[in-house]
């Protein structure tokens, strides 16, 4: 019963806090890249070896018909 009312409580934090869909845009088509950055242990021949790793993530525009992205800028 008290893993359902965390896990309800945990829904409406969600919805309550949702943000609008021109706030989303506007940072995830800015044109900027995302820098991730995440500390690892990974197993390499057998010992673990610390290190880190960068995922960098960039949304460009991209022509739907061809799905490849376009020489020049594509009007918004």
């Amino acid at each position: 019963m008290r893993q359902i009312m965390i896990l309800n409580m945990f829904a409406v934090a969600l919805v309550a806090f949702e943000p609008r869909a021109d706030q989303f845009s506007d940072l995830w088509y800015d044109g900027n890249a995302e820098l991730s950055t995440y500390e690892i242990t990974e197993m390499r021949y057998g010992e673990p070896r610390k290190g880190s790793r960068v995922m960098v993530f960039v949304t460009e525009p991209m022509r739907l018909s061809t799905h490849i992205k376009p020489d020049v800028k594509l009007p918004p």
